[in-house]
């Protein structure tokens, strides 16, 4: 007695379907996992920036009032203090 057809082939069918399924997590699990953490990663890297970004930005702007400050110092003691005395 022989068995159908379609008995015989449904054990190295459901066989290659379990290896192909784990070949498949195998390498593309991996990967998920990687671009997943670049991903996140990179949304670190931005928020970092942004925050670099006001950092320099509060700098400028202080670098300007010094150098404001240090421009009406010079006046001053140029127009009021020394030329005062004239």
């Amino acid at each position: 007695m022989t068995r159908p057809l379609w008995r015989r082939l449904v054990p190295p069918a459901l066989v290659l379907l379990v290896l192909n399924g784990l070949v498949f997590a195998a390498y593309t699990l991996p990967r998920a996992l990687q671009v997943r953490n670049v991903k996140a990663r990179a949304v670190d890297v931005r928020s970092e920036l942004d925050r670099e970004r006001a950092a320099t930005a509060a700098l400028r702007r202080q670098a300007e009032t010094i150098r404001a400050n240090a421009a009406d110092t010079e006046r001053f003691y140029r127009e009021v203090a020394v030329g005062g005395l004239e």
